[in-house]
């Protein structure tokens, strides 16, 4: 069975007759179907990276996490609390895991985010610092 995968700003879901239909992600539908507990995974694919997401239960509530596997090492990071989950905080996630894979420098933890990029990467991340709480070093 697939799950649910979201691409272009949509979560695309099948049903059990091949069909499919989607919702578009930030809408009412979908903080709906985040918060439905039946649903616990889905795929995100942006122009920089894939990775799984999927809710975990901790002792204060219900969380997602990013998960990416690479050259046989997985790699998880925090995405939020379900009303967190906008467009801007699944691109951000991407775009972290994707500097984890292409940079030994950077590092991230549950919250608050650490991140040790180079220079030139400053930049790529300010966009991030609206949705997600990093400090520099």
């Amino acid at each position: 069975m697939r799950i649910p995968m979201i691409s272009n700003g949509h979560l695309q879901l099948l049903n059990g007759a091949g069909g499919s239909s989607s919702i578009r992600v930030g809408s009412d539908a979908w903080f709906a179907w985040l918060r439905n507990e039946q649903n616990k995974s889905f795929s995100f694919r942006n122009h920089l990276e894939t990775f799984t997401a999927r809710r975990e239960r901790l002792r204060n509530g219900w969380y997602w996490y990013a998960y990416r596997r690479n050259e046989g090492k997985l790699r998880k990071v925090y995405l939020g609390k379900t009303e967190e989950l906008t467009l801007e905080r699944l691109y951000a996630v991407a775009a972290i895991l994707n500097s984890q894979e292409n940079s030994a420098n950077i590092t991230s933890t549950h919250e608050p985010y650490t991140v040790k990029a180079p220079e030139h990467m400053y930049s790529f991340f300010l966009f991030c610092l609206r949705t997600l709480p990093y400090t520099f070093s």
